[in-house]
């Protein structure tokens, strides 16, 4: 009884004390259900959530009211992730309390610093000196509407355009559907483009900052697309038409749109007569016949899903194949 009222002591004098806290012996937490049964004791909760708002490695800002809520527990769950608990669902149990104190141990033992400048891993990069699009700025916030205190119209047509522009960066490798849906992967994907680009904290929410940035990529996309012909002729001379330069291509629809550049489609048509034994014409024009073959290439070689859309996915198959 004397240790648990120290525990709450502690807890009751905040952060500056919350290095002394033993989580190893808090009871476990999670949300109710027919097979969870949990106290979830408001002091172990509140102390919880200071915790994870502390971490340094997770960019968390949740309410620290000793509340068990969607939030905290999909704060949980991001802890989980980050530190290869598995299964991450949100359960704090008995190894995600083992975890959680050596994570605090470590946090207080020294003042957070910076990662060295001599880290690639966390380096932030540079964004490009283009001139913006300003279309994102335009945009509402885009966020994951789960998480505690966040509230976005994630309207399909923009969560589509951000996901097209994250695929199209060829700095991040990342290949989410473009689908308009705001999901974990393009959570995660939001999460690794601001970590690269610096932009804090990265917390997955789409706000006026990220916005800037994906107007700067953006721009750079456009003038790149905009590169005089004669110059993208003796680039295309210089490399060929390599699979790994093109674009995404696709058929522009509500929720789709692609560059769609004539010599990206040409090469594409040029591949799959190839590969499939067609006759397409290669004619640089992105068309019904041309998004057929795609299916079937896709169908062919277990590509899900077979939409016709040529995305970073498509194009990793094309080009292992290609050798």
């Amino acid at each position: 009884m004397r240790s648990r009222q120290a525990i709450i002591l502690a807890l009751l004098l905040g952060h500056s004390v919350s290095y002394a806290v033993d989580y190893s012996h808090f009871s476990d937490m999670c949300s109710p259900t027919a097979a969870q049964h949990c106290p979830n004791n408001p002091e172990e909760v509140r102390a919880l959530q200071e915790a994870l708002n502390a971490d340094p490695n997770l960019y968390l800002y949740i309410k620290e009211d000793g509340q068990w809520s969607q939030g905290t527990k999909a704060a949980v769950i991001v802890f989980q992730e980050q530190y290869g608990i598995a299964p991450a669902n949100g359960y704090f149990g008995k190894r995600s309390r083992t975890i959680l104190q050596k994570v605090v141990d470590k946090t207080f033992e020294k003042p957070v610093q910076n990662t060295p400048k001599t880290s690639s891993a966390n380096k932030n990069h540079t964004l490009p000196k283009a001139k913006p699009t300003r279309e994102f700025v335009l945009y509402g916030d885009m966020c994951d509407n789960a998480i505690q205190g966040n509230h976005c119209p994630n309207r399909v047509i923009e969560v589509s355009n951000m996901q097209i522009l994250l695929n199209a960066d060829h700095n991040l490798n990342i290949n989410i559907a473009a689908d308009g849906k705001w999901g974990a992967g393009t959570q995660r994907a939001v999460v690794a483009f601001q970590r690269y680009y610096g932009i804090t904290p990265a917390t997955g929410y789409v706000g006026r900052r990220t916005k800037i940035a994906l107007d700067r990529i953006a721009g750079a996309m456009v003038a790149h697309a905009s590169t005089p012909k004669s110059q993208a002729q003796r680039s295309t001379n210089k490399s060929g038409s390599a699979i790994h330069t093109w674009k995404n291509i696709c058929e522009t629809t509500a929720t789709d749109t692609c560059p769609n550049r004539p010599s990206d489609v040409r090469a594409l048509q040029a591949y799959l007569n190839h590969a499939l034994h067609l006759h397409l014409a290669v004619d640089g024009k992105w068309g019904k016949g041309t998004k057929q073959a795609v299916i079937s290439f896709q169908k062919k070689n277990g590509i899900n899903p077979a939409s016709g859309y040529v995305g970073g996915k498509t194009r990793r198959i094309m080009k292992r194949l290609s050798k």
